[in-house]
Order: structure tokens, then C-alpha cells, then sequence
């Protein structure tokens, strides 16, 4: 059993001590000044500069807010998988497996759903195309994409949530394929029909 951090308790010592000292008056929406002083500090000791995010303007107190998702790269993609052929797949295997069946360019396989809920994405080459299997298994979905654009391959990860972000750029991907923010914001992949 995996010890649950210490993290939401601390926060709502540390929200309640602060809340004996601040008056009401000039409170944010967000549960006031000590709130957001409070739930900057969390996010700067917890994850340095990589969170950026202005707490003073929020619309519900941070303490209402839980870190529940993976931490980064805590989804890790599988990159250039390793195929199996037909034999050794039925030892892993059962015939009620469900599994995604990419074809690209001649080439087939089956990328199995039990896997893909662990990694969420598959960077793989299939029929001498650089692909992104993707995965989202809050919603059941997988959509496959190019992973060239404008001449450049791509690599990507899992953000949680249906997301994903290209380890070139850092830009934030939706699973439209569009870039959503980072420096390809506006760029879009080409899906894969399958």
C-alpha cells in the first residue's frame, strides 16, 4: 500500500492558520490574499517554476483544489514498441483482449488496450510513417496521428486528461491533434483514419 503524502493535510493546517489572521476585506475570489500567498508557496516549494499558475485569481479557494493527476512524465509513452508476432501474442494474450488495430501504408498492428491504459501514447514508426498511437481511458478513445509537421518528428507524452505534449517544443496538444498552447499553439496534426 502506497503512503498517501502529507500534502492536502499541511494545506489545510496551513489555509486555516492563515485564515485567524486576515480580515475579510480585500479578499480574492479565490479565498482571499492569505489563500492565495498560501497556495503560491505550495506550488513554488512542490514544483519549483515549472507551475506558473496566478493563484490570486481564481473562483473557488485552493483548498477546494487536490493534486490528483500523475506527476510529470508520470504517464510514460512507449516509444518505438517492440512488435510481437501472432504466437507470442496469444501467450500474452487472451481471445477477449480488446485491442486498437492501426494500419498505416500496408503495415497492421494491434496495439492492446490493457498496455495503452498505462502509457496513454505509443510513438511508433508503422509502413515507414512516424505515428502517435493515443490513448485516453477516461473517455475510451484512441485516435492515431501523424507525428510529422513541417518537416520535424515529434515525440510525444501523456498529460492527463485526454492531452498530450510533443517533447520538442513543450507545446500542449488536445485530442483533436490540435496545439493548444506552447510555441506550435494553433498547429494541428494530421489524424490517421482508421
Amino acid at each position: 500500500m502506497r503512503p498517501r503524502p502529507l500534502l492536502p493535510l499541511l494545506l489545510v493546517v496551513a489555509l486555516g492558520l492563515s485564515a485567524c489572521g486576515e480580515s475579510g476585506s480585500g479578499a480574492a475570489a479565490g479565498g482571499g490574499k492569505a489563500d492565495a500567498r498560501t497556495a503560491a508557496k505550495v506550488a513554488k516549494d512542490r514544483f519549483g517554476d515549472q507551475w506558473t499558475t496566478d493563484f490570486s485569481q481564481a473562483s473557488v479557494p485552493f483548498a477546494e483544489i487536490m493534486d490528483g493527476g500523475p506527476p510529470r512524465d508520470g504517464i510514460p509513452p512507449i516509444d518505438d514498441p517492440k512488435a510481437v508476432g501472432l504466437e507470442a501474442g496469444d501467450a500474452i494474450l487472451s481471445p477477449e483482449d480488446p485491442v486498437m488495430v492501426v494500419e498505416v501504408g500496408g503495415e497492421a498492428r494491434a496495439y492492446p488496450i490493457r498496455i495503452m491504459i498505462w502509457h496513454e501514447i505509443a510513438n511508433d514508426t508503422l509502413g515507414g510513417k512516424p505515428i502517435a498511437v493515443t490513448y485516453c481511458p477516461l473517455c475510451n478513445s484512441a485516435i492515431v496521428f501523424e507525428r510529422e509537421l513541417d518537416g520535424r518528428t515529434l515525440t510525444f507524452r501523456a498529460l492527463g486528461d485526454g492531452r498530450f505534449g510533443d517533447r520538442q517544443t513543450g507545446s500542449t496538444w488536445d485530442i483533436t491533434g490540435r496545439a493548444v498552447s506552447g510555441k506550435l499553439a494553433g498547429e494541428r496534426l494530421e489524424r490517421l483514419e482508421q
